[in-house]
């Protein structure tokens, strides 16, 4: 009984170090074009904004292109945040024969 409410305790453990935010941030300015772009963030981070400064729209996916994509039109953000440090991925791209310009600042 001892063991397994000492297996509870270190992950919840784990799971609260885990939200603590270390102060780090990085920033990424870039041109979306329709050719996908992949952005490996330097740490995992447990958040970040993403504003479209246009002119058109783009598509967002985080980790993985299995889940649906975010749409972010001209003049918008889009922030996710996931409290602990799970995103190493942004991928972005524009519909065929657009571009955009985005502003990223990933926050662990």
């Amino acid at each position: 009984m001892q063991a397994s409410q000492l297996a509870q305790i270190v992950k919840i453990r784990k799971y609260f170090d885990d939200r603590t935010s270390h102060g780090l941030i990085q920033t990424y300015d870039v041109t979306v074009t329709d050719e996908l772009k992949e952005i490996k963030v330097d740490f995992p981070a447990q958040s970040f904004s993403l504003i479209n400064d246009g002119p058109d729209t783009v598509y967002v996916w985080v980790n993985t292109m299995e889940r649906p994509k975010v749409t972010v039109k001209s003049g918008t953000k889009f922030e996710p945040n996931y409290e602990t440090h799970k995103i190493n991925y942004i991928y972005l791209q524009c519909a065929s024969g657009e571009s955009t310009g985005v502003r990223i600042v990933a926050k662990d």
